[in-house]
């Protein structure tokens, strides 16, 4: 089934000053956004309204709601990995220095309430941790640019920001791109939150991006839906253009991802040449390359496969 991305509003947050929010909340009454440059929290009501401001120990930038124990996970913009727990009325409650082999500082953080758990984004990955911060697992990205995710069934929903352009991503928990979508937005993407008083309520995928403008920071909702149109067409986008685009961008997506493997292969056998003192050893490098390459080699024939089905199809597709 086809589904389509849309951008339903824009929901401004009012506050006489323009902060500068990094890292959102909900506690199911609350939106709690952080502000590291002034080391504080400012509170919003459901209904988007201002509600207080808290002055912080920290700066605070990343944080999550966890709606088991009731409490708060932060990171801190100003101390690489440490993470705070932080309890209802935003007291500090332990902190713990994450040991990560991943590119750059906390993303963001997210809650997983299934496994009790909390998910770190980095630029390369995601990880998965205790709530006393060991390592259980790690996820790398088929496209390393991540900047924040969320849990999402058996998967990841994440959002991606490449050359200026922001991207909605559904991921495996094994790094495999399944769904890919633009987001035609203006401004910064901070944050992302499930919209779940919107999803309690229908069938679609809900959720809001904390968005940062030069006039100040809004929510944008946003809806993925199943595409149900007849003809005449009902979507945004012509259904004949998008499936094309779609199957595009996805193509586009794996010739990337394929690009990363190749050069990491490229990577793998300039150290083995610099380190091993072994011919058996380079001789399995090298075997593990070739095979590596042959296997990317039958991708880029499905890809230029799938190329060649858009090209005699391009005039044949319609909306069913």
């Amino acid at each position: 089934m086809e589904y389509t991305l849309q951008l339903t509003d824009e929901i401004a947050l009012q506050k006489d000053d323009l902060a500068t929010y990094e890292g959102a909340a909900f506690t199911g009454e609350e939106y709690y956004l952080t502000v590291p440059l002034e080391h504080s929290i400012h509170i919003y009501g459901a209904d988007f309204t201002f509600f207080t401001s808290c002055t912080c120990p920290h700066a605070y930038a990343a944080i999550c709601y966890d709606s088991i124990n009731y409490c708060f996970w932060v990171s801190d913009a100003q101390q690489h990995n440490v993470v705070y727990c932080l309890d209802s009325d935003l007291n500090e409650l332990q902190c713990f220095y994450v040991q990560m082999n991943l590119t750059g500082d906390i993303q963001q953080i997210a809650y997983q309430e299934e496994r009790d758990t909390l998910l770190l984004s980095y630029t390369d990955g995601i990880a998965e941790i205790t709530k006393n911060g060991e390592f259980l697992h790690k996820c790398p990205l088929p496209l390393p640019v991540c900047h924040t995710a969320l849990p999402f069934a058996d998967a990841f929903a994440l959002i991606r920001i490449s050359q200026n352009m922001s991207f909605f991503d559904i991921v495996s928990s094994q790094g495999d791109m399944l769904e890919s979508y633009d987001l035609p937005l203006e401004g910064v993407i901070k944050d992302m939150l499930w919209d779940h008083d919107k999803m309690a309520t229908g069938s679609s995928l809900c959720f809001l991006l904390l968005l940062q403008k030069p006039d100040g920071c809004c929510f944008c909702r946003c809806i993925l839906k199943p595409c149900t149109c007849k003809q005449p067409c009902c979507c945004e986008m012509d259904c004949k253009t998008d499936c094309i685009c779609k199957l595009l961008s996805s193509i586009a997506c794996m010739e990337a991802a394929l690009s990363h493997i190749l050069n990491a292969e490229g990577e793998k056998l300039q150290r083995a040449i610099a380190l091993s003192d072994s011919i058996c050893e380079l001789l399995e490098v090298n075997r593990s390359i070739i095979q590596t390459i042959t296997n990317v080699t039958m991708l880029e024939q499905v890809l230029y496969a799938k190329l060649t089905a858009i090209q005699e199809r391009q005039n044949d597709v319609s909306c069913e």
